[in-house]
Order: C-alpha cells, then sequence, then structure tokens
C-alpha cells in the first residue's frame, strides 16, 4: 500500500485515539477561535485532491486546527478510569483493552462542545462542500455513528463500509470525517485508516493518526477502510 508518511496538505467524525507530521499550519476552516477561513486557492487544490483521489474521494490534511484549539481538546479528552468515562467503554475484553465511544454530546468536555459548535457552523459545512463537490450537508446532532473515541490496545477494524442513510432522519451519509488527537504517535503502535480498493483486495493509502491530522472520506459503496490494530 502507499504508505502517505509525507505531510499531508494543510487545511474538523469527532476521532480519537489518543498521536505531527510537519504540516503547514497557515489555513483553517470556520470562522471560531480554533479556525480561520481556508483562502480560495487552498481550498481548491484540497478540492482537486479529494475529487480526483483513488480509489473513493479521500483527502488528508495535517494541522487542521489552530495549535491553541487543538491544545485544549486533548487538554480536556475523558480521563480513562474515571465513571464518566467507563460507562461509554464497549468491547469484549475487560479493562485497559475496552474502547471510549462517546456519542452523547451533551456528555461532552468543554472543549469538544466548542468543537461540536464549530462542525455545526454554515462556515464549516460550506467549506467541505467546496472540498467535496456536495452540496446542502446536514450536521447531525444526534451523532449517530460517530462521537469521541479512544482506540485501545489490541482494537482494530478490518475493511468494511459503513451504513448510507440515517436510520432516523433518513438523510443520506455522504462523508466520514476523523480528526485524530494523539500528542505521540510512532509508527510501530498501529492505529492507521486504510483505504481498499473495491473488491478488497489491495489497501491503497494508510495514515497514521497523527496529531492534529484530518482524513476525510466519501462514503458509498465502494469506500471501504479499515483500521489496523492498535500496539
Amino acid at each position: 500500500p502507499e504508505r502517505d508518511e509525507e505531510p499531508c496538505p494543510p487545511g474538523n467524525e469527532l476521532a480519537d485515539e489518543r498521536g505531527n507530521d510537519g504540516g503547514d499550519q497557515r489555513h483553517r476552516p470556520g470562522s471560531r477561535e480554533g479556525a480561520r477561513l481556508v483562502e480560495e486557492g487552498e481550498c481548491a487544490r484540497l478540492a482537486e485532491r479529494f475529487q480526483g483521489a483513488y480509489p473513493f474521494p479521500h483527502v488528508c490534511i495535517d494541522g487542521f486546527f489552530r495549535p491553541e484549539f487543538i491544545a485544549r481538546l486533548v487538554a480536556g479528552f475523558p480521563a480513562s478510569g474515571t465513571p464518566e468515562y467507563d460507562r461509554f467503554c464497549a468491547g469484549e475484553s475487560e479493562g485497559p483493552r475496552r474502547n471510549y465511544a462517546n456519542s452523547e454530546p451533551a456528555t461532552f468536555p468543554p472543549a469538544f462542545r466548542e468543537l461540536d459548535a464549530v462542525c455545526a457552523e454554515p462556515e464549516f459545512l460550506d467549506y467541505l462542500s467546496r472540498i467535496t463537490g456536495i452540496r446542502d450537508y446536514e450536521f447531525d446532532p444526534a451523532y449517530f455513528g460517530a462521537g469521541i473515541r479512544e482506540s485501545r490496545n489490541g482494537a482494530m477494524l478490518p475493511p468494511h463500509l459503513d451504513f448510507n442513510y440515517h436510520p432516523e432522519t433518513l438523510s443520506h451519509r455522504r462523508l466520514n470525517f476523523l480528526l485524530y488527537l494523539n500528542p505521540e504517535w510512532r509508527p510501530e503502535w498501529g492505529g492507521n485508516i486504510e483505504l481498499w480498493n473495491e473488491d478488497v483486495t489491495t489497501c491503497v493509502h494508510s495514515f497514521s493518526p497523527v496529531f492534529n491530522r484530518c482524513v476525510v472520506f466519501a462514503t458509498n459503496e465502494i469506500s471501504y477502510h479499515g483500521v489496523t490494530a492498535v500496539k
């Protein structure tokens, strides 16, 4: 597979595997403190990458948020071993192998509620539309299939497809949005998001979950993706 270890171009699924390639820090989407609007030229370059990508539309963006905002997200990440953390843990194993998955925005820590507000802004949705070419995005306040995540040691996901339609609103799910918050991440620790070809015989791209990296990809009938084992 193409390992994509070079920095992804610069540029928010709230996702975390609690992991910096040196991406350019100049531009950010949004209108709040965490980010400023991306220049049209930069947005056009990201759109070209996304819409022309193989095996399905995607783009990896490094240095996505301002350092001070991303630092607040890291500092505010739920602490393991607390009742607030444990109630959102799931998995077959007990103890540290359990994975954290919180899809209830009312319980998000303050910094993540701020991120939630940023992602719901019309400016941010317009930013995604300009990159992807897909218009009229709707923010899902229920976070169905999304939320804050922590994948613990031993966690992995085989190549798979995500659901296409929201079970309650019946809206068409069009996009996956992953933001990584790992302050440190080594290649040998795994946890890479992998993008596979249509017949699931070849991993075409593999992106490590490094700090302040965003991976955006289309949700469709061929967008097979998985996560390598966290070690």
